[in-house]
């Protein structure tokens, strides 16, 4: 059974084999593995970007229509959080969009509707097709988070999920790999 959720208890069910979870990698009772650090970035259309390209500067990003995510978690990185860690100090962001959930927060950018925060790898597809660009460039923030692959230590192990668990770490091990770059670095 493949279960998605947003909740880290769901997810840790006892009936669950696997999960993936983000996080500093620490859970009591689990074997944690990195897939996939956190990195973060602003992603827009390429048709936003032709039609405001001084987002290309990163003081400006504010002007625009800023596609935020609303979360319950609250180390999930925000515009304000983004923006301060890249040194730029926006005390009042105007939100044109707020979603409950990051799929739609970027279907929203590939809208044009405005510039969303990317995690690298969740928006790499989009940025390799053409959907999404990166209108800053290299800039991008790195966080003390990542994406972990769990594994009950207390379960026994059975071959379905050491397939599934091998492929996933094959698979973590062929992606792209992010670094935080600003501006000029």
């Amino acid at each position: 059974m493949l279960v998605a959720s947003d909740s880290d208890s769901e997810c840790l069910a006892e009936t669950v084999d696997l999960s993936i979870l983000r996080g500093d990698g620490s859970w009591p009772g689990y074997r944690s593995r990195l897939l996939f650090g956190e990195t973060v970035f602003p992603v827009c259309a390429p048709g936003y970007l032709a039609a405001n390209p001084d987002i290309e500067i990163l003081e400006r990003v504010c002007d625009h229509a800023l596609i935020e995510v609303s979360s319950t978690h609250t180390e999930w990185m925000n515009w304000t959080i983004w923006l301060q860690e890249m040194g730029v100090d926006a005390p009042e962001l105007d939100q044109s969009a707020s979603f409950n959930t990051y799929p739609l927060a970027v279907q929203a950018a590939v809208d044009g509707l405005g510039v969303a925060l990317g995690w690298g790898h969740i928006v790499d597809h989009l940025l390799n097709s053409g959907a999404l660009v990166h209108p800053l460039g290299i800039s991008s923030v790195r966080s003390e988070f990542g994406y972990y692959l769990l594994r009950p230590e207390k379960r026994k192990a059975f071959p379905e999920r050491t397939i599934v668990e091998d492929w996933l770490l094959q698979a973590s091990a062929t992606r792209k790999r992010y670094g935080a770059q600003r501006l000029g670095s």
